[in-house]
């Protein structure tokens, strides 16, 4: 089996925002948007407790047998 993965992540929170989220939880969403013909593709996001978007991300992978 052969794959390729194309992600890019990008960073929405300055290292202040950073400091205020420090050690406590963070909410990580995760989508399926199309799993078809060997293709998949996905976005993310992080999300901090006061709901502000701290990183997002978007990747798109193929498999071939």
């Amino acid at each position: 089996m052969v794959g390729t993965v194309s992600m890019t992540t990008y960073f929405h929170a300055d290292s202040a925002l950073l400091e205020q989220v420090c050690e406590r939880h963070v909410l990580g969403v995760a989508k399926a948007l199309n799993y078809r013909h060997d293709y998949f593709d996905q976005p993310g996001e992080l999300w901090s407790p006061d709901g502000q978007l701290l990183a997002s991300t978007h990747q798109l992978v193929y498999f071939k047998d």
